[in-house]
């Protein structure tokens, strides 16, 4: 019920090379066969030394050397964790390469990745992330000049709060440069949505089920702008049932083998929504260069698919505006999970249609002199 036509989107589009989605996150392994030819260089933020894993601080290196921790890390009684690959996850939902017999395709699949590692071990620092979203949408030149800037920015990351004012200014200039940023609205079940997700102008996204609910890990709230799928597993046993797949890595620390998630090493969250809506605004920028990050998000609330109104579970409550008690599954409404489901295709053909018509013209002449006539 919520799957999202990516493919009714591609009969318009699959994108172009010139939009470019960055990927703030742990980085990406530049090897998967699916994203080899899908990058242009990015740059890693990662300025603390025992997060970063790479042995040093900021670099124009975006690989991803694994965000694995031992127990107690990253605080006390936290058990350890192998790594995420986490951004290698975001970068294959965008922009997978297709028709190259192997894997996956990825929403916009003739668009560009810019990895912007902001992320390490133990998570990130803002002042990482705030630097790195700066840099990706080309309104900052601090370390170097950015020369591939991003028009969509993807945040699969994110904390608990409201949306302080160092993250309301940097919102505030990409959107003014035509640079949509979007974000996942948390994993909070059904509290609130986390920051930066909760920035005014961001294109916030929550999670559903595959059958249009929401699922019972994402934070909703009448910052949503839209809701994507999230992948969700219904069976208590075996092999996760509806998995998000995506480019990832074998290795449990350090990088080994390009591979793909699957119903045992399976992918679920907000963060997993999010790219699916990065993709479709790159596609709808590529249909249409001229739109804003408010008509982008206009065009996508606007041409979603309304949110199921019953359940075949009647057990299944109406979600309700997010407080201190979590709420699990639930049925959306517009003031909980935004203005529906996304609907790739009619998004894209939405941003087609406003497109102004381009007209090639050919001189007759090899010169023309001021006051002469020209016919073309």
């Amino acid at each position: 019920v919520s799957a999202i036509n990516a493919v009714g989107a591609w009969d318009i589009t699959t994108g172009s090379p010139g939009i470019v989605v960055a990927v703030l996150d742990t980085g990406v392994r530049p090897e998967h066969e699916d994203l080899v030819n899908q990058l242009v260089p990015g740059y890693d933020f990662v300025a603390d030394l025992s997060d970063a894993r790479d042995g040093n601080g900021r670099d124009a290196d975006a690989s991803d050397p694994g965000d694995w921790s031992s127990a107690g890390q990253c605080g006390a009684g936290e058990a350890a964790a192998p790594s995420s690959w986490h951004g290698t996850k975001m970068a294959g939902l965008i922009a997978a390469q297709a028709n190259n017999g192997i894997g996956m395709a990825g929403v916009g699949w003739n668009v560009r990745v810019q990895p912007v590692r902001v992320l390490g071990a133990c998570g990130g620092y803002d002042s990482d992330i705030l630097a790195g979203m700066l840099w990706a949408g080309g309104v900052s030149a601090n370390p170097v000049v950015n020369p591939n800037p991003a028009r969509v920015i993807n945040l699969s990351l994110g904390s608990t709060g409201t949306c302080s004012a160092a993250y309301r200014d940097a919102v505030s200039q990409l959107t003014a440069a035509g640079v949509v940023v979007v974000a996942a609205a948390g994993n909070e079940e059904g509290l609130a949505v986390g920051t930066p997700a909760n920035c005014p102008g961001v294109v916030a996204v929550a999670a559903l089920r595959h059958t249009g609910t929401k699922v019972g890990f994402s934070s909703i709230g009448p910052e949503v702008s839209i809701a994507a799928p999230g992948g969700n597993c219904v069976n208590l046993g075996g092999s996760c049932l509806y998995p998000i797949l995506t480019t990832t890595n074998t290795g449990t620390q350090g990088p080994a083998a390009p591979a793909y998630t699957d119903g045992n090493d399976y992918s679920v969250g907000t963060s997993f929504s999010t790219p699916l809506v990065a993709g479709t605004v790159a596609l709808m920028l590529s249909a249409n260069p001229a739109l804003t990050p408010a008509q982008v998000r206009s065009q996508l609330q606007a041409t979603a698919r309304p949110f199921p109104a019953t359940s075949a579970d009647p057990t299944v409550p109406l979600c309700r505006a997010p407080s201190t008690v979590p709420q699990i599954e639930c049925l959306c409404t517009t003031s909980t999970c935004g203005a529906g489901m996304l609907d790739a295709a009619a998004a894209v053909r939405a941003a087609a249609a406003t497109a102004a018509p381009s007209v090639s013209l050919l001189a007759g002449a090899a010169s023309v002199l001021a006051g002469q006539a020209l016919a073309f």
